[in-house]
Order: structure tokens, then sequence, then C-alpha cells
């Protein structure tokens, strides 16, 4: 399944015109616990660790892995479709610059890479003269034809008995600070800390009780919180 899941994946990117794509396990909240619409490397390769990347070139693809998972990989991964390594040893990004010619293009999904990441990366194209592409979706998005949806659970209040803290409170101790600062606002990108500051739960996540979100918090200590509507009930929208 994951060799015709590969030459899926090749096809969409000569369609692309790239010659290779870099799959982080990871989604757009840089999770480590991906919802299953997420587990693009699960789906590409097999491999269901929590962390791990992969590279397709045209003619060769790679695994990493660090050493948590170097049992796992061996088990899970083709190694006919993909060379196993691990990334304590030998990096995605070095890999790629022994790899690349001057002729690749290797695209990447922006929404999954931290800016480090893509410096590493960008470094190790350059060296060798390729070019690291930004695609405007995700290439296996097209070819995985039954991905699962996006997550839609409801998110429940966290109880003050369970809190220790309310979330008026915290948010007036952050707008104190800000004002200190000279600050008006502050963007908030990762949902752990959303449910944290408004003493919320969700079901997006397995194992981990988060609600895929984004926040603006604000001096005054209003919250403009971004999720999906369809998560919001009654109940909630008096507790916020």
């Amino acid at each position: 399944m994951a060799y015709e899941h590969l030459l899926a994946l090749r096809a969409e990117l000569l369609r692309q015109q790239l010659t290779g794509f870099v799959v982080p396990h990871t989604d757009e909240y840089q999770n480590e616990y991906l919802p299953s619409c997420a587990e693009r490397l699960a789906w590409l390769t097999g491999f269901t660790g929590s962390a791990g990347t992969g590279i397709v070139l045209r003619d060769e693809a790679a695994m990493f892995v660090d050493g948590r998972y170097t049992l796992q990989v061996a088990d899970q991964v083709d190694e006919k479709s993909f060379s196993l390594h691990n990334s304590g040893e030998t990096s995605p990004p070095e890999w790629v610059s022994l790899r690349a010619t001057p002729t690749d293009r290797i695209g990447y999904d922006p929404w999954l890479h931290t800016p480090q990441d893509l410096e590493r990366f960008r470094t190790a194209t350059e060296r060798v003269g390729a070019h690291l592409v930004p695609c405007l979706s995700n290439p296996i998005d097209a070819v995985w034809h039954d991905r699962p949806q996006q997550p839609s659970g409801v998110i429940k209040p966290h109880l003050l008995e369970f809190s220790g803290q309310s979330s008026q409170a915290k948010r007036e101790i952050f707008g104190r600070r800000f004002s200190e600062d000279r600050i008006d606002a502050a963007i908030i990108t990762a949902p752990d800390s959303i449910a944290w500051l408004l003493n919320i739960r969700g079901s997006d996540v397995p194992h981990t009780p988060l609600p895929l979100c984004r926040a603006i918090l604000y001096a005054t200590g209003r919250v403009a919180l971004f999720v999906d509507p369809k998560k919001i009930t009654q109940g909630l929208q008096a507790h916020l």
C-alpha cells in the first residue's frame, strides 16, 4: 500500500512541476499528536510514531526518525520504497544536500514547518543549487482519497475546581504585564496554551484534550477565539 501511495504522490508532484516533497510528522498547529486527517506521514509510509520526517525525490525516498523509533520504523516502513535513517546521525536537510541536484524543485507545505526548520532546508537546497518551493496546497491531500474529515468535537469548559484559577484571573495577569510592556495584544497559536488560558478542553487530538484553535489576547483581557463554529455551544459561550 505504501508503494502505491508513493507512486500516487510522485504523479501529483509531476503534475505540480515538483521533483520532491518534504513530509514532516506535524500539523498546522505544530502538534506532536495529530488528528487522523493530519497523519500524512503515516499514510505515505506506514510509520505511526509521534516524530519523523519523510522526503520523496524522483528516484528515491527516505524516512528519518530519532533513536526512539529505529526499531518501529524498520518494522513498519518498506525498505524497498524508503531508505531508513537515524536523524541523529543524518538529518533530513543533510540528506537533501547529498541527494538533490541543481534541477530539483523540492516542495513543502508552509503550514507544517517552523521558520527554523525551513531555514535548514533552504540552506541545504541552496548548497547544491536546488530550489525549495512552497506549495499552495499539500500534494498528499490531492491523492489521499479516503482522508478523514477535520475533527469537529465540541469544546467543553474546564471547571474551576480542576483548573484552580479562573480564565478571567489569568487574562488579568497577562493584561497587566502587557500594559507594563506596552503591548496591545498577543497572537496565541499553540492550542495547549489556549486551552490553559481559557479553561477549555476539546477532543480533536488523540491522547491530548486539545481544541484546535488560535486566539488573540488583548491587554484589556478580552480574547478573540478563532475556531470552527460547530465546536461552540451555548454553555461554552456562557463560560467564555
